[in-house]
């Protein structure tokens, strides 16, 4: 392998890890890239044969289109001038390629593969360049800084009058200043994205609209048992000051099926009472089961209980909701009949003169 391929190798390498972590943060679109360079041939054979042991003065324009922010396809024309004791030689050169660029902050590094083909007089060889760069940004659409250089232009070996072999390709190194000039406008500002919130633990869904659409007073009760028991209830609250109860099912904010008379119930009786009269919404449950999950049990009961009053036409700012969980039991037992009452909300009235109430 000889030293240009080994080079050659390695900034490809470079070039391939580059592209595995640029950021998609230098300009976007169309771009002219320039430079100016000086410099010196490297390649033994042609330095000694051609008298290249001067100076070399490189200009090249380019004009290419940058994707994903860092990868951008280019088509350049690059002029060499290399000085000789009878004036000098020329190189023209016409290439495509490509350039990867990282961006960090305002400095952004640059690797860049071409290839195409040299002219040379009236020779038109294969040729290859690679370049470094270190632009920085002046402006949003301007960056300036060095460049280092490498090309090489191929041409077999040929053989001279002592059959000695030579290469007639040749090997160029130089350095200078490289500009880009962004057509697009500056570059996309770095954010920081903030990381999500940790989720919160659901709420409990309220009750479904259609549970709280008008329910019609049914026609007949069919359950006595539960009658009874209401009866002996309203009777108690008259006693405290608490009109009749809502009784509900089994762990379920839904009323039992006399509930649903018993909500009209309620309904009535809190249209008679003053407007300025407020009102408090306890929520019950029966022991069964943890307290933490019986106490958000009574507050969605007494939370579907107020929805539908509200629905029915009564104002949401008279009312207040209380959660008493299983703490406030009628009776103790743990048959059907005392489990069945204490799943119940209950209603309080508190004159306006009073409305400082303690739960």
């Amino acid at each position: 392998m000889t030293r240009f391929q080994i080079i050659l190798s390695v900034l490809l390498s470079l070039l391939a890890v580059r592209s595995s972590i640029a950021g998609a943060d230098a300009p976007e679109g169309w771009q002219v890239r320039g430079g100016v360079a000086g410099g010196t041939m490297v390649s033994t054979d042609q330095r000694d044969a051609l008298g290249f042991d001067r100076a070399a003065v490189v200009g090249d324009v380019g004009f290419g289109y940058t994707f994903f922010g860092w990868v951008t396809p280019e088509v350049r024309l690059v002029a060499a001038h290399f000085a000789q004791d009878d004036g000098g030689s020329g190189l023209a050169l016409g290439d495509v390629g490509v350039r990867g660029a990282v961006r960090f902050w305002e400095l952004e590094t640059g690797l860049s593969v071409h290839g195409g083909m040299a002219v040379t007089g009236n020779l038109v060889r294969p040729a290859m360049h690679v370049g470094l760069d270190m632009l920085y940004s002046l402006t949003p659409s301007l960056a300036v800084g060095p460049r280092v250089d490498l090309g090489h232009v191929f041409q077999e070996e040929e053989t001279l009058s002592n059959f000695e072999r030579r290469s007639t390709g040749a090997t160029f190194l130089t350095g200078g200043v490289a500009l880009r000039w962004s057509l697009s406008g500056a570059p996309p500002e770095r954010t920081e994205v903030p990381p999500e919130p940790p989720a919160e633990p659901e709420a409990p869904e309220p009750p479904e609209a259609a549970a709280l659409a008008e329910m019609p007073p049914p026609e007949t009760d069919t359950s006595d048992e539960v009658w009874s028991l209401m009866d002996g209830l309203m009777t108690t609250t008259e006693q405290t000051e608490l009109i009749a109860p809502i009784l509900f099912e089994t762990d379920s904010e839904q009323p039992v099926a006399c509930g649903e008379t018993s909500l009209y119930l309620v309904l009535d009786q809190l249209q008679r009472v003053p407007e300025s009269t407020m009102i408090v919404a306890e929520g019950h449950a029966d022991p069964r089961g943890d307290a933490a999950y019986n106490e958000a049990l009574a507050q969605r009961r007494a939370e579907f209980a107020v929805q539908w009053l509200v629905r029915h036409g009564l104002d949401p700012a008279r009312f207040s909701i209380v959660s008493r969980g299983e703490q406030d039991p009628l009776e103790e037992g743990d048959d059907g009949r005392v489990l069945l009452i204490h799943r119940r909300v209950t209603f309080r009235l508190v004159p306006s003169e009073e409305r400082k109430v303690e739960p």
